[in-house]
């Protein structure tokens, strides 16, 4: 019995859980790319830029 409401009550939670680790995997992976990986490649860019 305690085994069939442990399922039901993660079946319910793993429905909601997709979306939430997707908008936050989406935020986290933004704010890593414009701390990081942005500037890294702007820098990169201005070297062979002539101006």
């Amino acid at each position: 019995m305690s085994n069939n409401c442990c399922r039901r009550c993660l079946r319910g939670i793993s429905r909601r859980i997709p979306c939430f680790v997707a908008w936050s995997l989406l935020i986290v992976l933004s704010t890593i790319y414009f701390i990081f990986i942005c500037p890294w490649i702007t820098n990169h860019l201005w070297k062979y830029i002539p101006l």
